[in-house]
């Protein structure tokens, strides 16, 4: 029979995480709507390449202004790329924007979204992939295979209420 040991810590951090994952009642749905792209939710994959161009075209059906913002994503020369308020304008309701900017000298997970109004929280996002270029030769072991895994949290009411409560 063997003898398994647990460090107090990972006793302490698995009883949190399985305090925090258990709801009163686990068979409760609500129905919101969600901030879909291309009608996926999450969001499609956006798979590129370092020092490469990215170009997205972002039309808004919301009716609300909105904008994209790429998280981790260096934007050098172009802040107004970014999707950050104050350093890009808005994309107003039914309208479009082309995003276009290079991904430079960067490899990794990443992932886009929403930035205003607490728009996130209805969609809107997806994972942002930028791979190495096959002449530069990446500080690590070639990894066996990608996973995509999307965290968000969800709310008991609409995001459009929880925000004028606020």
């Amino acid at each position: 029979m063997a003898l398994i040991r647990f460090s107090p810590f990972v006793l302490v951090y698995i009883a949190l995480f399985s305090r925090l994952c258990f709801a009163a009642d686990p068979t409760i749905s609500y129905d919101f709507k969600v901030i879909a792209i291309g009608g996926n939710f999450p969001g499609p994959l956006i798979n590129a390449t370092t020092n490469y161009n990215v170009v997205v075209n972002v039309h808004s059906g919301l009716d609300e202004n909105f904008l994209m913002t790429w998280t981790g994503i260096q934007m050098r020369r172009n802040s107004w790329q970014d999707g950050v308020l104050g350093t890009t304008c808005p994309i107003h309701s039914k309208q479009n924007f082309t995003c276009n900017f290079q991904v430079k000298d960067q490899i990794g997970s990443y992932f886009y979204g929403p930035s205003l109004n607490l728009q996130r929280a209805s969609g809107g996002f997806g994972p942002f992939i930028v791979n190495n270029r096959e002449i530069i030769a990446i500080p690590f072991a070639q990894p066996d295979g990608d996973f995509i895994i999307m965290i968000g949290d969800r709310y008991t009411q609409n995001r459009t209420v929880v925000q004028h409560r606020s």
